[in-house]
């Protein structure tokens, strides 16, 4: 029995030996199945992240797109509804009518608009009215003196402007909120116009007859020539410009003699006066349609425009006043187109609550 269990041994170590490398190859091969699995598994478990973020990402892109939609969309419309809240606001303030008013001799009164040219050929023979260019004509009368002195007056309200050729063809043009007063035909020895406001003057020459524009504490005396007067009751100056010609300003105690692009101020409340070379242009724009300023304080270009406009100012800070502007406007713009360049020009920011208007800083 011993002998043969010797006997078998070399053949049970040879089967034992095979099960045994049957035996590693099977767990070689279970090993590698296992880590197969494990890394086929980590795989998907990490492409089921990757997979994650891609619809994580793409949901925050589609949603920022809505977003940017909806914000844009939203922004469009509240700048839509803005501007046509602004121009509802803006159309609150419109140009004032200013419809002229010409007073005859005998007091009557006649509004001068354009359907009463014949109206006014029946009143006056000698008075022509051109509804084309706003403009009376008491030229018809040029070469004929009256001893008798008949007076017509002319008032210019707030935006308004209109222009006369008086009898002996010198033409004036009226700002806004102007008066004048002059006879329907000059004496023989002087012609003599009275004004309030600002007027333009072309002046016909005659060495007869020298040309007076009368004020309340001055005059200016002319021979021929073409120039510019501002005196409005409400400002602090008095000036006049000469664009050509020579002019006499003569005061109670004091004359002037002025030259061409020359400018005389006189303060109404001290009296003081100062001569001055300046750019014509600046202070006879009005009469093209333009509204031009040099270092012009803010105030005194709201006081022009409340000349044509029905609104009022006010400042949020008093000192805004006297900031200082520089520029060119259009007379026949609108409103808020005035406005909207002030704004560009400087740090400032304009509110139009129904006829108000508040200014402040930017």
């Amino acid at each position: 029995m011993g002998n043969k269990m010797e006997d078998d041994a070399p053949k049970r170590l040879d089967i034992f030996e095979k099960n045994e490398r049957t035996f590693l190859r099977f767990a070689y091969f279970q090993s590698r199945c296992s880590r197969a699995f494990e890394a086929e598994s980590a795989f998907r478990k990490v492409n089921h992240k990757i997979e994650r973020k891609k619809r994580l990402r793409r949901c925050c892109r589609i949603a920022a797109a809505a977003s940017c939609v909806l914000f844009v969309g939203l922004s469009l419309l509240l700048v839509r509804e803005k501007q046509e809240l602004n121009e509802e606001i803006a159309t609150a303030i419109v140009r004032i009518p200013g419809i002229p008013v010409l007073t005859l001799g005998n007091g009557e009164e006649i509004l001068l608009q354009n359907h009463l040219n014949e109206q006014l050929a029946q009143k006056e023979r000698l008075i022509s009215f051109d509804t084309m260019n706003q403009q009376i004509d008491y030229s018809q009368n040029q070469g004929i003196v009256s001893d008798r002195m008949e007076y017509n007056t002319l008032r210019v309200p707030a935006g308004g402007e209109f222009s006369l050729i008086l009898s002996d063809g010198s033409k004036v043009i009226l700002n806004a909120e102007t008066e004048l007063r002059y006879p329907v035909r000059f004496a023989a020895n002087e012609r003599r116009v009275e004004l309030s406001g600002e007027a333009y003057f072309e002046v016909a020459r005659d060495t007869t007859a020298p040309f007076i524009v009368q004020m309340d504490s001055c005059s200016i005396q002319v021979l021929g020539t073409s120039f510019n007067v501002t005196n409005y009751q409400d400002e602090k100056y008095w000036s006049t410009v000469l664009v050509s010609g020579k002019i006499e300003v003569q005061e109670k105690d004091h004359s002037q003699i002025l030259k061409p692009s020359e400018r005389y101020v006189v303060d109404n409340e001290t009296g003081s006066r100062r001569l001055e070379a300046v750019y014509t242009d600046l202070y006879t724009s009005w009469i093209k349609g333009k509204i031009v300023f040099r270092d012009e304080r803010l105030e005194d270009i709201v006081r022009k425009l409340q000349r044509w406009f029905d609104f009022q100012m006010f400042y949020a800070n008093q000192e805004l006043k006297d900031w200082r502007f520089g520029g060119v406007i259009n007379r026949y713009d609108s409103f808020d187109t005035v406005l909207r360049y002030l704004e560009r020009t400087a740090d400032l920011h304009f509110d139009i609550d129904g006829k108000t208007v508040v200014v402040r800083k930017a």
